[in-house]
């Protein structure tokens, strides 16, 4: 059993980030390996190859490399390493990262670092995941944001789930 450290804050990945690594191999199962690529004291970034479920691998999904910075401010990015793709959910230059939700939303709908860093890695793979979906079909397989435009306040959220998610009710 590996001793596990409090995972839920940026403090705690940028004080040891090879027993983060390590804690994140052992408790999200579809890493295939993870890497300290970097480790200074204002930043440490992981990087992963993330393997598909196992029902996808028969679908010709592959495994996926991203690495994932964290920095001592909270931000937290997440940036796709690999062959040059299209992408419905990545900002542009400089960093290229992936916008894993609408900055607007409601809180219940973004992730935060009281979720742990092992939540945000899963994800980010459900992300990859959905991008590649994406690629084969032309659909996001779930709600989406609005993108291309500008947009003041939150997306309207439609279905009925996030919406109660969000504590938004019925209406």
């Amino acid at each position: 059993m590996i001793e596990t450290i409090g995972l839920h804050t940026q403090h705690d990945t940028l004080r040891d980030p090879y027993l983060a690594a390590t804690e994140i191999a052992h408790r999200y199962p579809l890493v295939d390996a993870i890497t300290v690529a970097t480790a200074e004291i204002d930043f440490v970034t992981f990087e992963l190859r993330l393997k598909p479920y196992t029902e996808l691998v028969h679908d010709g999904y592959g495994t996926e490399t991203v690495r994932i910075s964290v920095f001592r401010n909270g931000n937290i990015l997440a940036i796709p390493i690999g062959p040059d793709r299209r992408w419905k959910h990545r900002f542009p230059e400089p960093f290229r990262q992936l916008c894993l939700w609408y900055p607007n939303d409601p809180p219940m709908l973004r992730w935060n670092w009281s979720e742990g860093l092992v939540d945000y890695v899963a994800i980010v793979h459900r992300h990859l995941l959905g991008e590649e979906f994406w690629r084969r079909t032309g659909d996001w397989p779930g709600e989406d944001a609005p993108h291309s435009q500008s947009v003041d306040g939150a997306h309207p959220i439609l279905s009925l789930p996030l919406r109660l998610l969000a504590g938004l009710g019925l209406q």
